[in-house]
């Protein structure tokens, strides 16, 4: 495996991009394969065919990408939420309280049912994504809530004496 953090980020990015770029490009070639292979032996009747299903799958393939662009932005703007949560949580776990998590997780996952059924008759296929970072700001609350009140966070007063 190369490590892509050592050398010029300008050569290592080009070094990554262009195969990943030559990659992509070999397989828009894959329809004009099919297209002269099947032109060339089989007819007429199986090349309009060949040329209709590549038009309906890239228009597939491009209707998804959009979807999943817009899913990916949405958990984009949802990590701080995912990283607070489960910074929480973990923090929790680690000062020997498993409970509040268990319990706070199944609250979410009542939380994101609710407002997922809530949000999709009004953004669609987005409303579910965009629920569970609502569902994480809004957990979150109670559990840094939880970390702060702790007795073992708290901030006792230090008496320093130099006398013995």
């Amino acid at each position: 495996m190369k490590d892509l953090t050592k050398g010029k980020p300008s050569r290592l990015i080009l070094a990554f991009a262009i195969p990943i770029f030559m990659a992509n490009i070999l397989q828009l070639t894959y329809s004009i394969v099919d297209t002269r292979i099947v032109g060339s032996y089989l007819g007429e009747n199986s090349l309009a065919a060949v040329g209709a299903t590549t038009t309906l799958s890239n228009l597939m393939i491009g209707f998804l990408m959009g979807m999943a662009v817009s899913y990916i932005f949405i958990i984009i703007a949802g990590l701080v939420a995912t990283f607070l949560y489960d910074a929480c949580a973990a923090a929790l776990r680690a000062l020997g309280d498993t409970v509040t998590p268990l319990v706070s997780s199944s609250l979410e996952m009542v939380g994101k049912i609710v407002i997922a059924f809530t949000l999709v008759p009004l953004l669609g296929y987005t409303g579910v994504i965009v629920a569970e970072p609502i569902v994480w700001f809004i957990m979150v609350i109670p559990l840094l809530v939880k970390i702060y009140t702790m007795p073992v966070l708290r901030k006792q007063p230090v008496s320093v004496s130099l006398k013995n």
